[in-house]
């Protein structure tokens, strides 16, 4: 089983930044989180491996970017403040 969450942001930073934001978030390693925009094809480089798999897109309006994120179960739990959400 993996749980999914969807972060918004402003700005639009780097895949190499939001990959090393979600593994301190989630206390896994930079290696471990595979980034890419949703125009990626399915075979370019992409680890559907890693524990945890990040696509994102743009969004319209004072937003810049959608980051879609699953994270297995095969990782420790999410922090309580994101596992708090996704129960409540």
């Amino acid at each position: 089983m993996t749980a999914g969450y969807t972060f918004l942001t402003v700005h639009r930073p780097a895949a190499s930044t939001m990959a090393s934001a979600l593994a301190a978030a989630l206390g896994a390693e930079a290696g471990d989180v595979d980034v890419a925009d949703e125009d990626t094809a399915p075979g370019d480089d992409r680890n559907w491996d890693a524990p945890v798999l990040c696509t994102h897109h743009p969004v319209a309006g004072d937003l810049a970017l959608a980051w879609d994120v699953s994270v297995s179960d095969a990782l420790t739990s999410p922090p309580s403040d994101l596992r708090a959400d996704r129960d409540g």
